[in-house]
């Protein structure tokens, strides 16, 4: 039977007993992983992940005239610590190429995604 035909595929939350399984055969397949919450298997096997959800989008954007580093750094703070008291563990601050704060990304504590780009799909 071809895939296209494949009875058994499912998208089901993941259990925390599967996530160290998963990492390491994502790393195998040359991929990373952030915060999974449900997982994709075909055919009684794990083949794939998604986060839904799981990790608060943060789109700031600062004045490059208006805003000095002290207001930026202050701002991201902010937000950082309102996702913090909400309970949130991680965030995410897609950084612009360019950006004024790109050479300080990792001094602000950040990690780079790997080779992930953030794209965008208006759903109607």
């Amino acid at each position: 039977m071809s895939d296209a035909m494949e009875p058994q595929r499912w998208l089901r939350p993941a259990r925390a007993e599967e996530l160290p399984a998963l990492r390491a055969a994502a790393l195998a397949d040359n991929h990373e992983i952030i915060a999974p919450t449900h997982v994709f298997e075909k055919r009684g096997e794990i083949v794939g992940y998604a986060s839904l959800g799981s990790v608060p989008l943060v789109l700031p954007w600062f004045h490059t005239k208006k805003c000095k580093a002290a207001d930026t750094l202050y701002l991201i703070n902010q937000l950082e610590n309102l996702s913090a008291n909400s309970g949130q563990k991680l965030v995410c601050v897609p950084f612009a190429e360019g950006s004024p704060l790109e050479p300080f990304i990792e001094r602000l504590g950040y990690v780079r995604g790997g080779k992930f780009n953030l794209t965008f799909k208006e759903l109607r």
